[in-house]
């Protein structure tokens, strides 16, 4: 009765064991695939800059005072982009201060 049951067992095993084998050198290879091609990739990127001709870099310098300057006091009616308030340009064309 175990005999039979055994064999089974041994057969499902010659079977499986290979698809599980074969499923696990996929993806291997495809993720050695992926590193060899970031490894190009980045060697590439790196050649590049070595050989591209110099640009000229710009550089952003930055001054400070040593009084802390309110800029919404200068520019009360103002945003960051330059453009004035949402109301301000909404409801700018409605004369409310002369209704009454």
């Amino acid at each position: 009765m175990l005999l039979p049951l055994l064999l089974a067992m041994k057969l499902k095993m010659a079977v499986v064991l290979p698809i599980l084998l074969a499923i696990v050198k996929f993806i291997s290879l495809k993720g050695l695939i992926a590193g060899l091609m970031a490894l190009k990739f980045s060697i590439f990127t790196v050649l590049k800059d070595l050989f591209q001709k110099k640009q000229e870099r710009v550089t952003t310098a930055y001054i400070t005072s040593a009084q802390p300057v309110n800029a919404e006091i200068v520019h009360q009616d103002w945003n960051r982009n330059g453009q004035a308030a949402a109301h301000e340009l909404a409801y700018g064309a409605y004369p409310y201060g002369t209704i009454a």
